[in-house]
């Protein structure tokens, strides 16, 4: 009696099963191997889909030109406060409305592109993306209420400025920044007994001074 034929796993779908058994490595295999060395050199660690769609996109994100264009606009939105009222060089309403709106569409955008590359419930999950949605929504009210308030010639100040530089520290950009400003607030605690100390020897020897020195009438 024959022995049954034996079931030959066929290969994956778009790889060739090589000599040694091993399926050839395809472009989407090298390119999430390149975002991964790369993700280690630059320090990052974001989770993000391995689908070969999401890999493109993470690698579109990451890339040199769209970072610089981001730094641009984070630093004209925040030199938009030198032209804004009260201004030290005041420019039209119209215009600093019409950059700060791009800005928005800029960020808008990036925060968009990073939603496609992380899994929905990840992105969902990190407070920094829902700070930087608020931020943008909070942004576009005020604009809204400061043109309307200053078509009807009425005084108002731009409130929404002290938000921009949250988006700094916020995009996935400014982690050095998170992690300095994460460093000093560790270290309160112990500057503020060292702060107390300091501020204690300062006020005994103003005393002792002024117990001394009080009656000489020194000019």
């Amino acid at each position: 009696m024959s022995e049954p034929e034996k079931n030959i796993p066929e290969a994956s779908a778009g790889k060739q099963v090589l000599n040694g058994g091993t399926a050839a490595k395809t472009k989407e295999d090298f390119d999430l191997a390149a975002v991964y060395v790369s993700d280690a050199l630059y320090n990052r660690n974001i989770y993000f889909d391995t689908s070969p769609q999401a890999v493109r996109l993470y690698l579109l994100y990451n890339h040199w030109a769209f970072k610089v264009l981001l730094y641009v606009f984070i630093t004209v939105n925040l030199c938009l406060a030198i032209f804004e009222d009260p201004a030290v060089f005041p420019l039209p309403t119209w215009a600093t409305m019409l950059v700060e709106l791009l800005c928005v569409l800029v960020f808008t955008f990036r925060i968009v592109h990073y939603a496609k590359v992380i899994p929905r419930d990840k992105f969902w999950k990190d407070p920094k993306n829902i700070c930087i949605i608020v931020i943008l929504m909070l942004t576009l009210v005020d604009m809204i209420i400061y043109g309307a308030l200053k078509a009807a010639n009425c005084s108002i100040v731009r409130w929404s400025r002290v938000l921009r530089p949250l988006l700094l520290v916020n995009v996935t950009e400014g982690r050095q920044l998170r992690r300095a400003f994460r460093s000093i607030r560790n270290a309160l605690p112990q500057i503020f007994y060292v702060f107390l100390l300091f501020m204690f020897s300062l006020l005994m020897f103003s005393l002792m001074a002024l117990k001394l020195l009080g009656k000489r009438n020194l000019n």
